[in-house]
């Protein structure tokens, strides 16, 4: 049981850091999809 525990901490920890890698790949690729867009709409 405490084994269990203890692994599912690891395996959160582990997720919110893909989780937050994830999201600064989104944000990236989100601003250069849009960056050429506003550069010829002005």
């Amino acid at each position: 049981m405490e084994t269990q525990a203890v692994l599912q901490e690891r395996n959160d920890s582990h997720d919110g850091v893909e989780y937050n890698h994830g999201l600064f790949l989104a944000q990236g690729i989100y601003f250069f999809s849009l960056y050429p867009q506003q550069q010829t709409l002005n």
